[in-house]
């Protein structure tokens, strides 16, 4: 058994531990500016008259072997409870930095030739076709000229290219690997004879510049999902586009939904319009501009999200409330009329599902915006709070976000300090069924949505009433 003297050198080197890792987790506390000021003064005196107390209990007092054993044990739960707050805080920032989009990224450029001709990119001068248009071409000239002797021809578009590798004009072609999508959803006969060989990773600087809003005042976030599991940094298709206009201080949400198949113009282009989903492959940029320039509003911030990102979530708020206005069925799970209480996989599901309704996609965007409406009513319980460390480890590399760090706490603190629930106000503009060429697609005839001016201008109309 320890005698009193080792028994007292041992309880203050406890203290002087309980002393260091509190004053380093008080430091961490304050820095993440997440608890609102009123509860943080009272917290901080509180715990420090309780670390001033122990240090004096130890070092001034003294004590019985009891004594010591109790106050050793306390010591102890204090410095348990302070590596909690101290990796709580290190997540929080880890969390906060891996959400940033940095100003530079990566986009993936395939190598494609038909799959019936040998090419080899080592040997001999190729023809290779390139899509004029593209703002990356100076740097993928440059990645290609390392590995083959090339000639290149110019072509407006990915039908040009296609029909030159038909007929032989080029051997080989360089494109956005977000392209195959395209070709296998909308040329899969041309798709089924090619093959990639070749792939190179080209790093560009970001467009645009993050300028921070008061986010104390209305501000518009727009979401992007994207049709991909993993990391959300992959460049892909958006199919899921909503508008999510925010009010702080009436604590009122518009979430404002536009098909993934709207015949808009994309930022920057003139001519020939596009699909709203295909400006997701040259980049969020082109996806925020296009959106801005449509509703007539600035967004400042976007949210980039994929398939993990909304499986994590839904399971480690342990599921979401969410209301079906159709009995159907997808991926082997039923929904009923009425609330579904559903998991990750199936919130997933239903807001993926088009085929059972006879509206089909426009259905499914009014879906994607309950279960967004859900999680944000599971997220206003105060009981949400505890799941915080949870939710932050699941999100990470599965959102993306322009949103400044000091914004994302000051959302986080201003919802701490009052606890008001938030009212969610779900639209969805709509249009005809129609065909038509498409800027990415050149001459091929694709399914496309003509926009409803009268629609379009009622949620013009109903941003504004939002954001005054």
């Amino acid at each position: 058994m320890l005698n009193a003297k080792s028994l007292k050198i041992i309880s203050k080197v406890i203290a002087i531990i309980t002393a260091i890792s509190y004053i380093a987790a008080a430091y961490l506390v304050v820095d993440a500016k997440l608890i609102p000021a009123k509860y943080l003064a009272i917290i901080i005196l509180i715990t420090s008259l309780v670390i001033i107390w122990l240090l004096f209990l130890n070092f001034k007092k003294k004590l019985s072997p009891r004594g010591e054993i109790s106050t050793t044990l306390v010591s102890a739960l204090i410095i348990v409870a302070n590596v909690y707050v101290i990796s709580t805080s290190i997540s929080t920032n880890i969390f906060l930095n891996s959400i940033q989009e940095a100003n530079y990224t990566w986009q993936e450029y395939s190598i494609i030739a038909k799959s019936n001709q040998a090419v080899n990119l080592s040997s001999g001068v190729n023809r290779m076709g390139i899509i004029n248009t593209d703002v990356n071409n100076d740097l993928v000239r440059s990645e290609v000229n390392k590995q083959s002797k090339v000639s290149y021809v110019n072509y407006d578009n990915i039908s040009g290219i296609t029909a030159a590798l038909d007929d032989k004009s080029v051997n080989m072609a360089v494109i956005k690997s977000s392209y195959l999508q395209l070709l296998n959803e909308n040329y899969d006969s041309f798709y089924q004879t090619i093959k990639v060989i070749g792939k190179l990773n080209i790093k560009v600087k970001k467009d645009t510049i993050v300028t921070k809003s008061d986010v104390s005042k209305p501000f518009v976030l727009y979401i992007s999902g994207i049709d991909t599991y993993g990391d959300v940094s992959t460049v892909s298709r958006s199919d899921v586009n909503i508008m999510v206009v925010v009010n702080p201080q009436t604590h009122k949400i518009l979430l404002v939904n536009t098909p993934r198949d709207y015949y808009v113009q994309l930022h920057g282009t003139t001519g020939v319009r596009d699909k709203l989903t295909h400006a997701g492959i040259y980049g969020i940029d082109m996806s925020v501009q296009t959106m801005a320039d449509l509703y007539a509003v600035p967004i400042n911030y976007y949210l980039r999200i994929n398939f993990s990102s909304l499986t994590n979530i839904v399971d480690v708020l342990g599921g979401v409330d969410v209301v079906s206005e159709y009995n159907f069925s997808a991926d082997d799970n039923q929904y009923v009329v009425g609330v579904n209480h559903l998991n990750g996989s199936q919130a997933l599901s239903f807001a993926r599902e088009r085929h059972s309704f006879e509206a089909g996609d426009r259905t499914r965007g009014q879906n994607q915006q309950r279960v967004i409406e859900a999680i944000i009513a599971k997220m206003n319980n105060p009981n949400t709070l505890v799941k915080y460390q949870q939710i932050l480890a699941s999100l990470q590399r599965t959102i993306q976000t322009d949103m400044d760090s000091d914004s994302i706490t000051t959302l986080i603190k201003n919802q701490l300090d009052n606890m008001i629930k938030w009212s969610v106000e779900s639209i969805s503009v709509t249009g005809a069924d129609s065909h038509n060429i498409t800027y990415s697609m050149g001459n091929l005839q694709l399914y496309v949505m003509e926009p409803d001016a009268d629609s379009l201008n009622a949620a013009k109309a109903k941003i504004q009433q939002y954001i005054k």
